[in-house]
């Protein structure tokens, strides 16, 4: 078909489906048949539901689901979100889930109800679930949207960035102490002794566990760009915008520095020392705490991700070439698996029993030696919802991820819930007693599993 024809189609496809609407709302449905503007073939022969199943995770949860009508000849005629006075909705179990003109279910109590949306005198009918599985125990204002990451104390304090402050809150939710700075978008570091690492955008500094400051290294308009990483003498590593990776003894002073060729990842240590840190120029490399180079591998896309180090080793991380790449601890390939994985900002995971997680395009799971296990896509794979998210893998082989929504999924990529939030979830982590802590929503916030 040549394209002049495929607009004609296109044109003549809008026409009818707006005449089909415009009938319809006129004449409440009743006469369309008769309206000389439609033709018969084009009249909904079906309302089709978007899902027909879903589950609802805890009381009072609320999902808009979504319906259109469908002609006889399976042409999409009018969807409820663009044409709400369209479709009338009803539940069947309303002590179960209601549901309003606009088709948002609520769940009221456990159970399983059918919900139906009509339109064009033709019904469709979804299924909806609800298990009240989860709770959200207490939220942390944060005063706008955080940045990335959060880190735990070995007292169970929770350190997350809030753009100008540094916060740090009790297990419970309750303040400790905010440091306000100039902007900060990374979580931090804390040694064994209890120091807290961060970066600003104008300065590196260490604060003690109670928020004084003990020192303070001016970045000469070097914004820190990512998370800090602790060698075991002590030596913190960070990189900056200038694509500068900087090594920086306890007492604030610098020892060396490192520029590579692109905008660097967060840094991380590896038992025998070795610093490894991605690059946008292709490349991971791998440092002693000397600073000397020990080696170098080069990836076909930027590393924007941190790597993963398994117990044997072995080194994960993703590439923007679209691969998952597994290196020895001496930096040679042992196997690269090609995988969607968007942007590639996500850091992969690791599960007790070897398993690497990572995000992308969906979130994968791939056995240690380099085969897919599973991919969970989420609930619209197109939405950019796994973009940048890094799982995070509690200690009953539960996976955690956030997108758009919080998801828990079981190790078999089965969906155990899903919590939904209003502005990204940036950052997931599992707290010492198993809670399970997210920012988003501008707030750091709490989800506990019915049962713990």
């Amino acid at each position: 078909m040549d394209e002049s024809r495929a607009l004609r189609r296109l044109r003549t496809r809008l026409l009818t489906s707006s005449a089909v609407g415009l009938a319809l709302a006129v004449n409440g449905c009743k006469d369309a048949v008769t309206d000389p503007l439609v033709r018969p073939d084009s009249l909904p022969a079906s309302v089709e539901m978007l899902p027909s199943e879903r589950p609802l995770f805890f009381i009072g949860m609320t999902y808009r689901i979504g319906a259109r009508t469908v002609a006889a000849d399976g042409t999409w005629l009018a969807g409820a979100r663009l044409n709400p006075q369209l479709f009338r909705w009803s539940s069947d179990a309303p002590d179960i889930v209601t549901v309003d003109s606009l088709g948002v279910v609520t769940a009221v109590s456990e159970g399983t109800a059918r919900v139906s949306a009509t339109s064009g005198g033709v019904t469709g009918t979804a299924t909806v679930t609800v298990r009240d599985a989860i709770r959200r125990t207490w939220s942390y204002p944060l005063g706008a949207p955080p940045g990335w990451g959060i880190t735990i104390g070995d007292d169970g304090t929770i350190y997350v960035p809030a753009h100008k402050t540094l916060e740090a809150a009790a297990p419970g939710g309750g303040r400790r102490w905010s440091f306000p700075t100039d902007g900060v978008s990374f979580a931090p570091a804390i040694a064994p002794d209890g120091t807290v690492y961060f970066g600003t955008m104008a300065a590196f500094m260490a604060v003690d566990r109670s928020g004084v400051v003990r020192w303070i290294l001016p970045n000469s308009g070097k914004e820190v760009s990512t998370s800090p990483a602790i060698g075991s003498d002590g030596t913190v590593y960070v990189a900056s915008l200038d694509s500068i990776l900087h090594a920086v003894d306890p007492a604030g002073q610098e020892r060396w520095e490192f520029k590579a060729g692109g905008w660097l990842s967060a840094p991380v240590v590896a038992r025998d020392g070795t610093i490894l840190i991605g690059a946008n120029d292709g490349y991971l490399y791998a440092f002693g705490p000397d600073g000397k180079e020990r080696w170098v591998y080069r990836t076909g896309g930027a590393i924007r991700s941190t790597p993963a180090i398994a117990p044997d080793g072995t080194i994960y991380f993703g590439s923007e070439d679209q691969h998952l790449y597994a290196l020895s601890p001496g930096g040679s390939l042992r196997w690269s698996l090609p995988l969607p994985l968007a942007r590639a900002y996500s850091s992969p995971a690791l599960g007790s029993d070897g398993t690497v997680y990572i995000g992308g395009d969906g979130l994968h799971a791939v056995d240690a030696s380099g085969r897919l296990r599973w991919s969970y896509p989420g609930p619209n794979p197109r939405s950019g919802t796994w973009l940048c998210m890094t799982p995070v893998v509690a200690a009953d082989g539960s996976i955690y991820v956030g997108g758009f929504n919080l998801f828990a999924l079981a190790p078999d990529g089965t969906l155990k819930w899903e919590y939904p939030t209003r502005l990204p979830t940036r950052h997931t982590i599992v707290g010492l007693d198993g809670t399970v802590l997210a920012t988003g929503d501008s707030a750091l916030f709490a989800i506990v599993e019915r049962g713990r």
